[in-house]
């Protein structure tokens, strides 16, 4: 009631709607749609808008999210539709991008002719959207093939394996009710709280974010009320008390319901993994668990849009996988590949986590846990960082660190996570020479202090006719009066290969990254369009 009283700009009314969409209330996204349209001047069967880039942009994005949601509730033919409809408005906002009268109305855009007049900027935006609207058009006709083949899913069977894929392959550590810091730690944390108490606290935190924002209380409803097909959810039909977060018990009846009695957290706060990745995805309430055979897990922290890992998981079923980012709206597109995906090719074996690298690490995951780690193109605190040798001394002896990722807790949590194999590893790869610069200082750092938690591996053994990993001096070309021999940490020049654990590269490039193809668009301005920079560590003991 009080979004209707506030006045949206297009960026708003596309935010909100996918928001709706990732909860899959998609009657209330469809209603919000129609506002946007009527609020800005388009007529209900309009694909067009005149010069209107962005908001013909928008209504590509909020449809394509609208697609995704009906194809995660199995209403096929409605993701088609929605499907065709953003594949008209990304043909519109491209028509608009290349008109000289175009125009935006997102805040972010200024429209003063000092803007126009900076061809620079220009180009970038117009690089940057015509690869956006890429991304979008290909994620629309994936979609259309994958719902043609399949077949509808409008059973309670249906709804309660989704809903088992949402409480064990989707797990979001924040949100949901859960976002009063003070009072969380309080309650996590408190003296009188017992390791039981912080067990159900956890649990119970995650199947709130799940029932509010990731579309839960949806599929807890096609559960108990089959009949609704298609699924047009919305608040008040799927939510007696939408303002009221679950309690204990509501959690625990919806937990026995998908046959998840006791959840996925241990006794000391930690995830689950083997419960997790064992919990079979099938139909029954009792579906058949894999077996208590010990397998690979490997973790991509950063993981965007999921791109990379979602690959490596299709390539290798016999490895478990977990993707962790801290964007909600990142989280819940990943959630909805594999589940999309998984209508034509099962994805079982990929776990999404919602939430801060540095806490899960010291919080949810225990102690040798984790076979590898991944970390592909991490954003840099800025994009030259890393020039001025004496900031990177200053890092290796202990000085201020810059606000990014891969800071030297991260690196030692990592270190402390990892498995003491002989195939464990810690995978680094950047497209910024700098910032693998500062990466490397700050493993130094970590190594000053604890010379026994991270060895080198030296991948230039691993080169070959194909491929050739070659050693990136730290004090090259005179630029740094930081020699070799106080720099250990080795950073190398290559491309990334199944080597060093990347998923194969066929001709439709499908190992690759988001960032691997803004580059291939011509986007990025300090970053290497082709050359990667890799850094590999392993464990001790792992000999």
């Amino acid at each position: 009631r009080r979004l209707k009283l506030a006045i949206f700009d297009v960026s708003s009314y596309e935010y909100s709607i996918t928001l709706l969409c990732q909860a899959l209330r998609t009657q209330d996204a469809l209603e919000r749609i129609e506002e946007m349209k009527a609020a800005f001047g388009i007529h209900k069967s309009q694909t067009t808008s005149n010069n209107d880039q962005s908001l013909t942009e928008a209504l590509a994005v909020v449809h394509l999210a609208l697609a995704r949601a009906y194809t995660i509730l199995g209403a096929m033919d409605e993701a088609i539709e929605a499907c065709k409809k953003s594949l008209a408005f990304s043909v519109s906002s491209r028509k608009a991008l290349k008109s000289e009268t175009s125009f935006s109305r997102k805040r972010g855009w200024k429209e003063s002719n000092e803007d126009r007049d900076n061809d620079r900027r220009a180009e970038s935006n117009t690089i940057y959207r015509d690869h956006r609207l890429s991304e979008i058009e290909e994620e629309a006709k994936t979609v259309v093939d994958i719902c043609r083949e399949c077949d509808t899913l409008d059973s309670a069977h249906g709804a309660r394996k989704l809903a088992r894929r949402l409480v064990t392959r989707l797990i979001f550590l924040s949100g949901g009710g859960t976002t009063n810091m003070i009072d969380n730690q309080t309650e996590l944390l408190g003296p009188q709280n017992s390791q039981a108490m912080q067990q159900k606290t956890i649990q119970k935190r995650i199947v709130n974010s799940l029932y509010f924002n990731f579309g839960l209380a949806a599929v807890v409803n096609q559960m108990t009320n089959p009949v609704n097909n298609p699924p047009f959810n919305s608040l008040h039909q799927i939510c007696s008390n939408p303002l009221k977060a679950l309690n204990q018990k509501e959690c625990n009846r919806i937990l026995g319901d998908v046959g998840l009695q006791g959840g996925i957290i241990k006794e000391d706060g930690t995830l689950d993994l083997h419960r997790i990745f064992a919990a079979g995805l099938g139909n029954s309430k009792t579906p058949k668990k894999r077996s208590k055979k010990s397998r690979r897990i490997e973790v991509e922290l950063g993981a965007g849009f999921g791109d990379w890992i979602v690959q490596k998981a299709i390539e290798d079923p016999s490895t478990d996988f977990m993707a962790v980012e801290l964007r909600a709206d990142r989280v819940a597109q990943i959630f909805a590949r594999t589940a999309i995906l998984s209508a034509s090719k099962p994805i079982d074996n990929l776990c999404i986590v919602g939430g801060d690298s540095g806490a899960l690490l010291h919080n949810q995951l225990q102690n040798e846990s984790i076979d590898s780690f991944y970390i592909n193109h991490p954003e840099p605190p800025t994009q030259t960082f890393g020039t001025d040798s004496q900031e990177l001394l200053s890092i290796m002896n202990g000085g201020l660190e810059p606000a990014h990722m891969l800071n030297s807790h991260i690196i030692l949590s990592m270190a402390k996570v990892l498995k003491k194999k002989s195939q464990s590893r810690l995978v680094i790869v950047t497209d910024n020479k700098w910032y693998g610069r500062l990466i490397c200082a700050t493993i130094q750092r970590v190594l000053k202090n604890h010379p026994d938690a991270l060895y080198n591996v030296d991948i230039s053994k691993l080169s070959n006719r194909n491929q050739r990993f070659k050693l990136v001096p730290f004090g090259e070309d005179g630029q740094f009066d930081i020699d070799d021999e106080r720099m250990s940490v080795m950073m190398f020049e290559g491309q990334p290969d199944e080597s060093i654990g990347y998923p194969a590269k066929g001709k439709n490039q499908r190992g690759e990254s988001y960032f691997d193809r803004l580059w291939r668009s011509g986007g990025g301005s300090h970053a290497e369009k082709r050359t990667r920079f890799i850094i590999v560590m392993k464990p001790a003991g792992s000999d």
